[in-house]
């Protein structure tokens, strides 16, 4: 005559159950959620995969929110970037256009000097 797991063990198989229940989730979770106690099988499990979803839950807010601080991150980064960008764009046009300023100016000096040496003496 066989015996079931309930004629066996009684409340001691699971306590049992509930003991192996939480040691299973110990690697996953990284501490001991689920009390060995006087819970039922189905208790057990819901109450376990209720503990791993709010874990798996948390990890994933937190990979969400450091996702979008990076992405706010590289966004500030690109802004300041550009900002930096235009203002060296700005900084060479002003060079440029000094340099064209002393550039004719030396040139209308260089005419007027020429001119003065070439004139005929009256």
């Amino acid at each position: 005559m066989s015996r079931s797991a309930s004629d066996a063990g009684g409340s001691a198989g699971i306590e049992g159950f509930d003991s192996q229940l939480a040691d299973l989730a110990e690697p996953v979770l990284g501490h001991r959620f689920v009390r060995p106690g006087k819970l039922s099988m189905r208790a057990a499990g819901l109450r376990l995969l209720a503990q791993i979803w709010d874990a798996v839950l948390a990890a994933y807010r937190e990979a969400t929110l450091t996702a979008f601080q990076q992405v706010d991150d590289n966004l500030a980064a690109l802004r300041i970037l550009e900002h930096e960008e235009a203002q060296e764009a700005g900084c060479s046009r002003f060079r440029a256009g000094i340099a064209a300023a002393i550039h004719q100016s030396v040139s209308r000096r260089g005419r007027q000097l020429s001119a003065s040496h070439h004139r005929p003496n009256d």
